[in-house]
């Protein structure tokens, strides 16, 4: 079972195991990340190393912050689905997930719609 870091408590994020796949999730929809905001958003899930799906959806993300959550993705050794919909990330913030998917092959669900 997922814990609630004090990360959590004060960003908001939910991470929960996923009902059906029992796969954990980390729900950060919502939250008016942005660009700026997007690498202190994450730093909790490059600590949790068995992060299955990463939801970003309806952050008002553009570019930017695109290209700062696929370096962050690069590497990581458990995330399999992102979700990046409801954004505004444009064809640059597109190009950055094709090179994400394409360097770390375990992303294999993405959602840019």
């Amino acid at each position: 079972m997922a814990t609630v870091s004090e990360h959590d408590k004060v960003r908001g994020g939910e991470y929960t195991p996923d009902r059906v796949s029992g796969k954990s999730v980390w729900r950060l929809t919502f939250k008016s990340i942005g660009d700026e905001r997007c690498a202190t958003e994450l730093a909790p899930l490059l600590v949790e190393q068995t992060c299955a799906v990463l939801d970003l959806s309806c952050n008002a993300i553009g570019s930017a912050g695109a290209g700062i959550i696929c370096d962050a993705l690069a590497s990581h050794p458990t995330i399999e689905q992102v979700d990046i919909s409801a954004n505004q990330i444009g064809n640059d913030g597109a190009a950055h997930f094709a090179t994400l998917v394409s360097r770390n092959e375990r992303i294999v669900d993405l959602d840019l719609h």
